[in-house]
């Protein structure tokens, strides 16, 4: 049987790896926040209310999402499928890879961090009530 305490080099290897699986892990996070496009939106009276923005793939977006009715809503819709997403819900943060939505208690906020990679209209929807919905654009702006 191996006893790592007679392998000195052994243990130095398994600490050094250790350590690279580590700096591999917090580098891989996607980075947000520097240059990131504003995007706020509320929920309020059972409708989504936002100012249109000119979002252009590869820009990294925050969508700042507010509850400001006094029922549960959901914000679901396809544009993070695929991407790297950053959720902030109260103080906590969540990273995933795509996601499908949120839901959001009542007078609670979200924000939502993310890089959209193509052009197009992407609809968003509240899966607790259907008639609850909304659209974005995001717009590839061509050389002058």
């Amino acid at each position: 049987m191996l006893r790592i305490k007679q392998h000195p080099q052994i243990l130095l290897l398994l600490k050094i790896l250790l350590i690279l699986s580590f700096l591999a892990f917090l580098f891989a996070r996607p980075v947000f926040g520097q240059g990131e496009k504003e995007v706020f939106i509320f929920i309020q009276n059972g409708s989504y209310q936002f100012e249109e923005n000119n979002l252009q793939p590869d820009q990294p977006v925050m969508l700042v999402i507010n509850n400001r009715d006094l029922v549960r809503h959901g914000f679901l819709s396809t544009i993070f499928e695929g991407l790297d997403v950053e959720v902030e819900v109260n103080g906590i943060i969540t990273y995933t890879k795509g996601m499908k939505g949120i839901h959001l208690d009542p007078g609670k906020t979200a924000r939502i961090h993310f890089s959209p990679t193509s052009a197009g209209k992407f609809s968003f929807h509240c899966d607790l009530h259907p008639s609850l919905k909304g659209e974005m654009a995001i717009l590839t702006f061509g050389a002058g």
